[in-house]
């Protein structure tokens, strides 16, 4: 197991990795959140590209870990398919750490989701249930649920009858 403990960095005045609680076991862990959100700092912890200011990381046993930071960053759309089969691929018997912007590729791999927002996690589970916690769509969405009055359209969009 790949665990971490009170996992923090900062730059200067800039915590980018706050106090952050993490485990990885034998899965493919999907790691998502907003651009800036320590997402990429996090992982070049795990690698020792950076040193932590505080809190330690743990690897427990055998366990084979892969950490794939946007892997489908620059990839044509053409390519993101055989992407995905090489991943699933790899997960059949290792560990995978998986930062993605891709939404798609979350949902078609992941065991599990953890989101991290301004170097939190804010939420951990299943995609389903990320997918509906408030914290994830005030992160996201600004608070905004697409769709919350059933009329198809976002809330931010829907200024019909709105004074101008």
């Amino acid at each position: 197991m790949l665990r971490t403990r009170g996992l923090t960095k900062q730059f200067g005045g800039l915590i980018a990795v706050d106090d952050v609680d993490f485990a990885l076991g034998d899965e493919l862990c999907s790691l998502i959140g907003p651009n800036g959100a320590g997402k990429t700092t996090f992982c070049d912890l795990l690698t020792g590209a950076l040193e932590p200011t505080a809190g330690t990381i743990e690897l427990a046993g055998d366990l084979d870990v892969l950490l794939l930071d946007e892997p489908n960053a620059g990839v044509s759309s053409e390519s993101v398919d055989e992407i995905i089969a090489l991943i699933d691929d790899v997960a059949d018997d290792h560990a995978v750490l998986l930062v993605e912007h891709n939404m798609d590729v979350v949902m078609n791999v992941s065991d599990r989701v953890v989101v991290l927002h301004q170097g939190t996690i804010i939420a951990d589970g299943d995609l389903e249930t990320v997918r509906n916690d408030p914290a994830v769509q005030e992160a996201y969405l600004g608070g905004d649920e697409p769709d919350a009055d059933n009329t198809g359209e976002t809330n931010a969009t829907d200024t019909e009858g709105s004074a101008a």
